[in-house]
């Protein structure tokens, strides 16, 4: 017996050699019904994401509860004007600090 023997028969791979051959060819009107039946069709791209991420210079964490209303708007100026949170986060205060030192008509 040589070598070559002894480690084909004690190689925790021998039992790969049973698998040889193509597999087997799946009924594809069995496929598309367990598609439909399960509700999987065409695969659904989810929409692609803004990537809000660039070197700002900005280090410290803020983090708040709001509303989703509030959120959903929040990210809407944000997309609408390219800004990262950060950025839209210091527009929104020095828009609000400019109306509240402008002369009120009340």
């Amino acid at each position: 017996m040589s070598s070559d023997d002894r480690a084909d028969r004690e190689s925790p791979f021998n039992i790969l050699s049973e698998f040889r051959g193509a597999a087997p060819t799946p009924d594809l009107a069995v496929v598309a019904q367990v598609n439909e039946t399960f509700g999987f069709g065409a695969p659904v791209k989810p929409p692609a994401k803004l990537l809000r991420r660039r070197r700002t210079g900005r280090t410290a964490q803020f983090s708040i509860k709001a509303k989703a209303e509030t959120i959903a708007r929040f990210v809407q100026i944000a997309d609408e004007h390219g800004w990262v949170f950060g950025e839209t986060l210091e527009h929104l205060v020095e828009t609000f600090d400019k109306a509240k030192a402008a002369p009120s008509d009340r």
